[in-house]
């Protein structure tokens, strides 16, 4: 049996914890927002996962180019 929906609730005690907003990347937490785009697909919260890998490759991006 998958733990989709499990991880989903510790991804969300995680980000209450570190007090960062699950759905705007920073970049000192990207593997975080990573997993937690994985974890949406995996829940198949497409829209929401897209919208999130959108922000982190963007982040990624701005980071290489520095």
């Amino acid at each position: 049996m998958r733990q989709d929906t499990r991880l989903g609730q510790l991804l969300e005690a995680v980000f209450i914890e570190l007090q960062q907003n699950p759905n705007k990347p920073s970049e000192e937490f990207l593997p975080l927002y990573d997993l937690q785009e994985r974890s949406l697909t995996n829940l198949r919260k497409n829209e929401a996962a897209k919208a999130l890998l959108q922000q982190i490759l963007r982040i990624q991006e701005e980071v290489l180019g520095k």
